[in-house]
């Protein structure tokens, strides 16, 4: 009986990749910067 859990994993893997997508994570700090821009109370560094 041959293992195929090997396999099963990868898959599992490539799909979790597809569903989350986290390349919004790279640009949130510009956007958040930006979107506070000239506002009061918001950190300026």
């Amino acid at each position: 009986m041959t293992s195929y859990w090997g396999r099963v994993d990868e898959r599992l893997i490539r799909r979790g990749e597809i569903i989350l997508d986290l390349r919004f994570v790279r640009s949130y700090s510009d956007e958040l910067r930006e979107l506070n821009y000239g506002k009061r109370g918001g950190h300026t560094g």
